[in-house]
């Protein structure tokens, strides 16, 4: 085996992979555009009510949080990155498609987990984050780490070469 990285067999982010990793988040869903200012002159009317009849009015009825989609396409690059660290692997090349697709599960899991985390940070009295509160964003950290485990790569090292 080579150690200079080969071309990376990482699936494309797309609205699928989107969906895959929000899907592990609660009522978690893509914001349509950016929201635009709250800030209103004299002359604009705030409509305070929910038009039942408009689709996209209702849904975003049961949105518990909303992302952008810039923001899950960096996560998904940096949990991909993160795993191929965690398993000590350059690419994914050697996979076939059905553990490629476990793999992905554990980044999908792992981009999650940081989304879950950049948003539910605990702050305590004196403005410093509180102490590790086990969350959604651990447990699913914790099932991605132990889905990626077992794609680890070991490199095992003689001690005949030592021993000279």
């Amino acid at each position: 085996m080579t150690d200079t990285p080969s071309t990376i067999n990482k699936p494309p982010f797309s609205s699928t992979v989107a969906d895959k990793i929000l899907i592990e988040l609660d009522g978690w869903q893509l914001t349509e555009e950016t929201t635009p200012s709250i800030i209103m002159d004299d002359s604009e009317e705030l409509d305070i009510y929910i038009d039942t009849e408009d689709p996209d009015e209702l849904r975003n009825i049961s949105a518990n949080h909303q992302v952008n989609v810039e923001e899950v396409e960096r996560f998904y690059n940096t949990a991909f990155d993160e795993a191929l660290t965690h398993t000590n692997r350059l690419d994914i090349n050697d996979l076939d498609e059905v553990t490629t697709e476990i793999f992905m599960l554990g980044v999908y899991r792992l981009a999650a987990s940081n989304l879950w985390n950049k948003y539910n940070t605990q702050i305590n009295n004196d403005s410093m984050e509180g102490t590790y509160v086990v969350s959604q964003g651990g447990r699913l950290y914790k099932k991605a780490c132990n889905l990626l485990d077992k794609f680890v790569r070991t490199n095992f090292v003689g001690l005949t070469s030592l021993m000279k």
